[in-house]
């Protein structure tokens, strides 16, 4: 329903009680309104009571009704799927009505307005809006001085909005407008300057006692002045190139740069004259030539070229410098002024300024009555915004241009001021401000001043000594030195690490907190350097650990318990003995959090310190659980006020819990469920949650699975096809993992399992995948007829049928020596029962090198610093390990976590996997069959990738795949994507598999070697024509070698079956895994 006319007094009501300090009026109030914002007609009902002569007098009511106004705009001048918004017969009625509104007495309403129209024209202007400009100077030419400030400060405010859009088309109209308007704006800026000089030189010979209130026009006037020099600034700036780049010059700038200057000059002496007297115009003449000076400094960095000219740079250097070096009484309490003149000298590095670097007797009020809130303001402040910052910055601009020059004046002035200053004097004399002021000028530019000065001798010969004073007013001096051997920590060598380290120590535990913060800011310095000395510094841990705490107990500033916090932090990750004062930790890591309730900031930095704690723990980090894993519950929740700041360390943190864990705890495991959240409200946190998803998989096993298995397939069907490349192949190691069984079952298993003992030998038993005996064979058959080198078979190698490759006897082709006469036990013919063919002769091949398939097949290899005492059976591929008992030594998981002896197997779901992600596999099908990749690497890598994973899921469990490539809904996917399919889809796949076998790793093209094995058994006509392909891949996979191997991968292959023993290694056909160990044949 339309809100109409009528309904303004309503309104009125509404907004009224909306400020209303009772609740019971004020929520209903609210919530009225809130549900009025979408209804049409309710801006208009809102400029209308804003336009009310009989409400003038209620300007909060107007106010509020402007405010309404401007979010409406906001949320509904632009169409959107979910409202219908503002109508466009009600926008133009808006925009009429409000450039008729131009005399708003009220500041704050008209700032407001200001502000709602300039907003409207970033959205309409030129199309929908195209005379705003023109209206606004046509009531210029008749309008009195209020109508014509406020119009000019709707010119100001659109302009500098429109000033913000960078669309080449929008830069175009911008720089239209500035040729139109410049000249106007530039008469009326020279018109109303002397008028306000006519007025001021009126004021200043007025024996008035109180004229500020009868001067109204003359003060308008000088707003609308200053705003119009806003507004001439903002044509300059942005409706001109850049000089730097275009390289012509822009007029405007060498125009108005003089005259600028010279309006400066001539309200500087009124600056002293009018404080007093009419603080009105003084506050408008401090702000005139802070703005003056605002500008020339932006006309200097826009159009250096234009402002370089003789006539203009000159003059205001001129001018800077003698404010700077010889300024007027008046000038030295003008900080603003003086900061914008060092910062035009900035640019030029001409001209030093040393002066402002000694401490001023209210420097030393604040420091005494607040120490901490003194730091920070000298420490961390914007250089820009004070002045002695601002000075230092000129200064270490100067030194780095001019260090040869001014490194032996700097080295000098230190001498003398050390020399006229004793490290025995302690009263707080000029002399000793010089020389803090002196420590400071030699600790700003180390990196230069190093070639001049020893920092051995300087420490030894001075700064050690200034610490042994410890009388209260050498503070002073003590923050100084503090500073100086962070800054230096470049130059401070192994002889003097120590004491360097003890003289920070012994700053972090004095009295002083501006003293300590300083120490502690350079301690941090020292740890994070590359050249630490973690063998100086362990013995001051106990100390240090214990002066950090009470450091943070006694701040009350929230910098300071971040700075605090972040030293403790950087403790954490660069010592080597953290658990001795875990506990402690872990109880200073809870009050922390209990302290640091909406200072999401603090939050932050105890994330970080609680991951590196976590790393620094390693498979001890459970001791810390009971503050870590409610913290990370709390960050990772997305409806947590705070999410915004805490999400992505959370993440980090959350990663590092699990990469650290030896066994998964119950606690973590319905934590995932919050990964689905984060991923389904965006992909920022790909990367982190893809290994945090991999962690999860090999630390929990079967019951994070059987818990979780449909929250992963939502994971993975939410992210694939719907991130780049760069995410994509993130991401499908996850896929991979899923679908082989055996890889994550026993390289995990070997990896953490294994423990050193005194027997020589390691025996590993393994099966061969049912489905690839029969064309392995018939590769073998082929190879052998298509083969014409000279090579041997077993039996040429004198290896009889029945024997496996290391010469053990064998019985229905599985290898003697278990002796437990179990079901599946060698002696009980197993291999007989499950009716495998014995093995065929093989192809030939080089004599160095034998090929045998087995059912299964005993490999004797010897273990580098020892090996295991046996294999039991385990999963349901057969793949285990009997762990010896009191090893100590073990496998580190991949991701670095410790996981504990005896854990339950790590083998995932090969039948139930693939049809909870078929979505997904089906996307991997659309990836493989889809173009555009013969220019492009990354989509070369993605489709090679999925290409891999779908030949292992073929492996691992043919009928999947199978299901999945007849699924009707996999080809209407594909016809959805206009991606024609003139054959079966798993055909298709073999070409792909064929094409892509080159731009993958060794392992994965064993992989895709077997599954095009698999595919030879179809024997189908369309297998037939491919065979010269298939057979060619096949070849180069067999005989390829492991050339190409990383370490890792060829330190040794187990795979189904085809077992390929090549000097010392052993290299399996299909191989699935890898293990981090080399073996040699037993």
């Amino acid at each position: 329903m339309a809100v109409s006319g009528s309904d303004v007094a309503a309104l009125y009501t509404l907004l009224s009680n909306s400020m209303n300090v009772d609740q019971r009026l004020r929520g209903p109030a609210e919530e009225a309104l809130a549900q009025s914002e979408s209804r049409p007609g309710f801006c208009s009902c809102l400029l209308e009571l804003i336009m009310a002569k009989d409400l003038a007098s209620q300007n909060d009511v107007r106010l509020m009704a402007t405010l309404y106004f401007k979010n409406s705009v906001n949320r509904y001048w632009r169409h959107r799927r979910d409202s219908s918004g503002i109508s466009n017969e009600e926008k133009t009625h808006l925009r009429q009505k409000l450039l008729l509104y131009l005399r708003e007495e009220n500041e704050q309403i008209a700032q407001m307005l200001a502000v709602l129209i300039s907003k409207i024209a970033r959205i309409d202007y030129p199309k929908e809006w195209p005379d705003i400009f023109m209206v606004l100077s046509q009531q210029l030419q008749s309008a009195d001085v209020l109508a014509s400030h406020r119009i000019f400060m709707i010119l100001f405010r659109t302009l500098k909005e429109l000033s913000t859009k960078r669309l080449t088309s929008d830069q175009r109209n911008f720089a239209e407008i500035s040729s139109h308007f410049f000249d106007y704006s530039w008469h009326l800026w020279q018109s109303d300057m002397q008028t306000i000089l006519h007025g001021f030189s009126s004021l200043s010979q007025s024996y008035n006692s109180n004229p500020d209130d009868q001067h109204h026009e003359l003060y308008l006037t000088c707003e609308r002045w200053l705003l119009c020099s806003k507004i001439i600034r903002q044509l300059i700036i942005s409706g001109f190139q850049s000089d730097s780049k275009c390289f012509q010059e822009v007029r405007p700038v060498k125009e108005v740069s003089p005259v600028f200057l010279s309006a400066l000059q001539s309200f500087l002496p009124y600056y002293s004259s009018f404080e007093k007297k009419y603080p009105k115009f003084w506050d408008f003449v401090k702000r005139a030539c802070t703005k003056l000076m605002k500008i020339l400094v932006a006309f200097q960095g826009r159009h250096p070229y234009s402002f370089g000219d003789k006539f203009v740079l000159s003059s205001v250097v001129d001018f800077c410098l003698n404010k700077i070096t010889d300024p007027e009484q008046y000038v030295l309490s003008f900080e603003q002024f003086l900061i914008q003149c060092m910062m035009l000298l900035l640019s030029n590095a001409l001209y030093p300024c040393h002066r402002y670097f000694v401490l001023t007797a209210s420097d030393l009020e604040e420091w005494y009555h607040n120490s901490e809130a003194f730091h920070h303001e000298q420490d961390m402040i914007q250089w820009t915004e004070k002045l002695r910052p601002c000075a230092e910055a000129l200064y270490i601009v100067l030194f780095e241009n001019y260090s040869q020059l001014l490194g032996p004046v700097v080295v000098s002035l230190l001498q003398e001021t050390m020399n006229n200053c004793p490290t025995s004097v302690t009263e707080i004399t000029p002399v000793l401000l010089l020389k803090d002021a002196a420590y400071g000028a030699a600790a700003y530019v180390y990196y230069e001043l190093s070639n001049y000065l020893s920092f051995k001798d300087w420490f030894n010969g001075a700064l050690s000594l200034e610490l042994s004073n410890e009388h209260p007013n050498l503070r002073i001096i003590h923050r100084k030195v503090a500073i100086i051997l962070g800054q230096w920590v470049s130059e401070v060598k192994e002889d003097t690490k120590r004491p360097v380290y003890c003289a920070l120590i012994r700053l972090l535990q004095g009295n002083d907190l501006s003293v300590r913060l300083a120490a502690c800011r350079s301690l941090c310095l020292h740890i994070e350097d590359a050249n630490f000395s973690d063998r100086e510094f362990v013995d001051l841990l106990p100390i240090c650990w214990d002066s950090c705490f009470k450091l943070f107990d006694e701040v009350q500033e929230f910098d300071s318990k971040v700075q605090v916090l972040n030293l403790i932090s950087t403790l954490i990750l660069h010592v080597s003995e953290v658990i001795p004062f875990a506990e402690k930790l872990v109880q200073f890591f809870q009050k922390v959090w209990e302290e640091s309730s909406g200072e999401s900031l603090l939050q932050i930095q105890l994330l970080v310190a609680l991951k590196n704690f976590v790393v620094a723990l390693g498979y001890q980090s459970p001791i810390c659980y009971s503050i870590l894993l409610p913290i990370l519950e709390n960050g990772i929740n997305i409806n947590n006020p705070d999410e915004l700041n805490l999400l992505e360390d959370s993440m980090l943190l959350w990663e590092a819990t699990l990469s650290h864990a030896p066994s998964m705890v119950p606690q973590l495991l319905p934590n995932f469920s919050r990964l689905v959240d984060i991923m389904e409200r965006s992909f920022d946190h790909l990367e982190v949650a893809v290994n945090i998803i991999e962690d999860y998989i090999i630390l929990g096993g079967n019951d994070f699975l059987s818990m979780h298995a449909a929250n992963i397939a939502k994971i993975l069907d939410l992210v694939v096809g719907n991130v780049n490349d760069k995410g994509l192949l993130s991401v499908l190691p996850v896929i991979d993992i899923l679908i082989q069984p055996a890889k994550v079952c026993v390289r995990e298993l070997f990896r953490a399992r294994l423990s050193i003992v005194d027997s020589s030998s390691l025996v590993v038993k393994f099966p061969l995948h049912n489905s690839a005996i029969a064309p392995i064979k018939w590769i073998f058959d082929n190879l052998e007829r298509r083969s014409s080198r000279d090579g041997k078979t077993p039996r040429d190698a004198g290896i009889l049928v029945g024997t496996a490759p290391n010469g053990d006897s064998t019985v229905g082709n599985f290898p003697c020596g278990d002796g437990d006469g179990k079901q599946n036990s060698p002696e009980a013919g197993a291999g007989t029962q499950a009716r495998i063919p014995a093995p065929h002769p093989l192809a030939t091949l080089p004599s160095h090198r034998i090929v045998a398939p087995h059912r299964a097949i005993t490999l004797i290899a010897s273990w580098r610093m020892g090996s295991l005492r046996g294999i039991e059976p385990c999963g349901e591929w057969g793949w285990g390990a009997m762990f010896p008992h009191g090893g100590e030594r073990g496998w580190r998981q991949r991701r670095g976590a410790n996981l504990r002896a005896g854990m339950g197997s790590r083998e995932c779901f090969p039948m139930e996997v693939p049809p909870l992600i078929s979505s997904t596999l089906q996307k991997l099908i659309l990836i493989c069959l889809s173009g555009g990749d013969d220019r492009d690497p990354s989509k070369t890598s993605v489709k090679a990738s999925s290409a891999a994973i779908l030949a292992r899921l073929l492996v691992m469990n043919t009928n999947s795949l199978a299901q999945l490539a007849s699924d009707p809904s996999t080809s209407l996917l594909l016809q959805t994507a206009s991606i024609p399919v003139q054959e079966n889809i798993l055909l298709c796949l073999v070409d792909i598999w064929v094409d892509k076998v080159d731009n993958v790793s060794c392992i994965q093209k064993k992989t895709i070697g077997l599954a095009l094995s698999i595919i030879l058994t179809l024997r189908l006509p369309q297998v037939i024509d491919k065979l010269d392909q298939i057979l060619s891949v096949c070849t180069s996979v067999i005989l390829g070698g492991n050339s190409d191997l990383t370490e890792e991968e060829s330190s040794l292959w187990l795979g189904h079956g085809l077992v390929v023993v090549d000097q010392v290694e052993l290299c399996a056909f299909a191989d699935l895994l890898s293990i981090d160990c080399d073996f040699s044949i037993g």
